[in-house]
């Protein structure tokens, strides 16, 4: 066999003997053998590299047959991390993680509403760069970074195409931009695919195959995983619910539309809405959340607006994609708008298939944000550790 076949074999197998050791979480060296059908000298060989390239480590021993117990193994999660963007703005956030997607270090920043692209993009680079000293872990150990940004992307193009809030951003090569600054792989994707990404790990969905996740932020966003797999569209921009008309004689949009959901559902709108009903302002929607528990009634009729248009929206998806699965998120506490969304639902969905829609109140809280992005870039670049 020519020496590049037999370097093909053994990068190969290399990567059967890890995956079925991070699989696994604790193996002996006769568990991989017999689950990979290769050779127990070859295993050996192959744990003992990866061993020394702190891949793998010893985490302990097993029960023996008879003679010496065997020694199990298992993934150094430690061995390279991941950097995590959720770019909402003026609130960004960023996550730093291990292998297994553990939150090694947060960080949270406002920067100014009057941010223009340059200075956006030089608070970004100093915010990772912060980031990256208070994690203590070297840069060197970083695989990547994952972006979530809202608007229009091209993630083919590693592009934020239009992010309407802040000056002069249009057709930035975002990605790029990033990737020349820290010299490692840079993904970007809508920040709403990305939150439902981290939102599934969160509250243990990885296997529910079918799922709408909406997010209640500055505007509305949704998610859409149909049999396990998250639908992107063609530039990955599906999902963008915003613009669904709900109410033909509406408010008028700035998009040319009546009546679009956002108008009632997102942060903005609920603080509008209160404002027109009081006169008074409000510094954020999650400051509705106290009010309502007091018994405000502007702010309890508030959340029945939010919540019956936000059960109209859902109904048009549901019945759209087929999904019975729907979770709904934001960064305050969701649930009063989640009673009226179900009642609007219930009255609404067709009787036959009612029931089989459930709403739940995402679990993600805030400083999980940033891991969508990680889970992003261990996706495309977990198995990349093992060229290295």
């Amino acid at each position: 066999m020519k020496g590049n076949n037999l370097s093909d074999v053994k990068k190969a197998n290399r990567q059967v003997v890890y995956e079925c050791i991070w699989s696994h979480k604790a193996v002996t060296m006769t568990d991989i053998a017999y689950m990979t059908h290769l050779s127990r000298p070859t295993v050996t060989s192959l744990v003992q590299e990866m061993t020394a390239d702190n891949l793998v480590v010893k985490s302990g021993y097993g029960t023996s047959n008879g003679g010496r117990n065997p020694v199990l193994y298992h993934a150094n999660a430690g061995a390279a991390y991941a950097m995590g963007i959720d770019l909402e703005f003026p609130k960004v956030r960023m996550a730093i993680s291990n292998l297994e997607c553990e939150n090694i270090c947060f960080s949270v920043r406002v920067y100014p509403r009057d941010s223009d692209k340059d200075q956006m993009i030089r608070l970004l680079k100093q915010q990772m760069d912060d980031l990256i000293q208070d994690s203590g872990i070297d840069r060197s150990r970083l695989l990547g970074v994952g972006m979530g940004i809202p608007g229009v992307i091209d993630y083919k193009q590693n592009h934020s195409v239009l992010f309407e809030r802040i000056e002069g951003w249009e057709n930035v090569p975002i990605g790029d931009i990033i990737q020349r600054y820290v010299g490692k792989p840079v993904y970007i994707c809508n920040d709403v695919n990305l939150l439902s990404w981290a939102e599934r790990k969160a509250a243990h969905l990885e296997d529910v195959q079918n799922m709408l996740y909406i997010v209640i932020r500055s505007g509305i966003g949704m998610a859409i995983w149909t049999d396990g797999s998250l639908m992107q569209g063609e530039m990955g921009n599906s999902g963008r619910i915003g613009h669904m008309t709900v109410d033909k004689n509406g408010l008028e949009c700035k998009c040319g539309s009546r009546g679009c959901l956002g108008l009632y559902t997102s942060e903005k709108a609920m603080m509008r809405i209160y404002s027109e009903l009081t006169g008074k302002e409000i510094k954020q929607a999650g400051d509705l959340v106290p009010l309502a528990e007091s018994g405000d009634k502007a702010a309890l009729q508030v959340f029945e607006t939010c919540g019956r248009y936000l059960g109209i929206g859902i109904v048009n998806v549901a019945n759209l994609f087929d999904i019975s699965e729907v979770v709904v998120s934001a960064s305050f506490d969701v649930s009063y708008i989640l009673r009226n969304a179900q009642y609007a639902l219930d009255v609404r969905k067709m009787n036959t298939i009612r029931r089989e829609v459930k709403i739940r109140e995402g679990l993600l809280a805030e400083s999980g944000f940033g891991l969508g992005g990680c889970l992003l870039v261990l996706d495309k670049e977990h198995m990349s550790l093992l060229e290295g």
